[in-house]
């Protein structure tokens, strides 16, 4: 691990609060999207006992409907909306710990708390397959639905179709709304609510939904075969593999090859928890996990305590 991303971490750790909660300083709200990729970062520098107690803080001040508040203040709910992406960010957060820990008994722990999240979420699904951006404290449902929101959730059924096939436990709903959510996501623009924002421009893509074009062989300069290497979303889209940050001095990638056979990529269609190797290929050719703040409403950009993604 580098200085740096040790720091980050001593940060995060040093941010949360005896009970597991991270808001964003000592000083402000938790939102649980933020408390989510806070979690992940931790486990990222291999803080997992920190990272756990995390997970543990949303398990219990889940909502009965399987739902967390917009945001909380000291452990009280300040915002009584109920966020549909806040809710399914849980399952990418479980997916990345159980990836860096391998820790099953944990992961069987927090699955009725997954479960209970991804049912939420889905009871938010409209009639084109996208899904409803929150729930109002009075109990009605907005009629708007957020592009960033729902690519960041197709990501989350993905994450929890995966962990219920390692688990043993048949959701094959979810592989449904994810396929029609992806439907509706690559259709266009129109059904979701405008923001200026360029997460809208980006996050259909790290949330899986819209992907590069397959492997294809070509020319170059010299006139020798080369070949484009697909990404890693590409070659896992039912299984999403973790975020693998590029570490900070880590080389450059090589030149392209003039190997034209497609390379091999070890995560599969079915369970790519049966092995722990890696993904093949340059580091960069992984894409990270969306970050960033994706429930920011419509209209002028809104400030957030998120970090910009890279």
């Amino acid at each position: 691990m580098t200085p740096e991303l040790d720091a980050t971490a001593d940060t995060i750790a040093a941010t949360q609060r005896p009970d597991g909660a991270i808001p964003a300083d000592h000083r402000s709200e938790l939102d649980p999207w933020n408390h989510i990729e806070a979690a992940m970062g931790l486990d990222t520098a291999g803080r997992h006992d920190a990272a756990a107690r995390a997970y543990r803080w949303l398990a219990h001040r889940q909502n009965p409907d399987g739902s967390w508040y917009a945001r909380y203040h000291h452990g009280r709910p300040v915002d009584l909306a109920r966020d549909s992406n806040f809710t399914a960010y849980l399952a990418v957060g479980a997916h990345h710990h159980y990836r860096t820990t391998r820790d099953t008994t944990f992961l069987t722990d927090l699955w009725p708390t997954i479960d209970h999240a991804i049912t939420f979420t889905l009871s938010l699904r409209r009639t084109d397959g996208s899904i409803a951006w929150r729930r109002h404290p009075d109990g009605t449902t907005t009629n708007l639905a957020l592009l960033t929101g729902n690519s960041s959730i197709h990501h989350a059924l993905r994450c929890a179709h995966a962990l219920a096939t390692h688990l043993g436990h048949d959701r094959p709903h979810w592989t449904e709304a994810a396929g029609r959510l992806r439907t509706a996501i690559r259709s266009g623009t129109g059904r979701f609510a405008p923001k200026p924002h360029a997460m809208d421009w980006y996050y259909p893509v790290l949330g899986g939904a819209l992907e590069p074009p397959p492997h294809t062989t070509t020319s170059n300069t010299s006139g020798t075969a080369s070949s484009t290497q697909p990404t890693a979303s590409a070659a896992c889209t039912t299984n999403p593999g973790p975020p693998r940050p590029k570490p900070p001095n880590s080389p450059s990638p090589s030149p392209p090859s003039t190997n034209t056979t497609a390379p091999t990529n070890s995560c599969t269609p079915s369970n790519d928890y049966a092995t722990t190797t890696a993904p093949t290929g340059p580091a960069t050719t992984t894409p990270p996990a969306p970050t960033g703040h994706p429930n920011a409403p419509p209209g002028p950009p809104q400030p957030s305590s998120s970090p910009t993604p890279p």
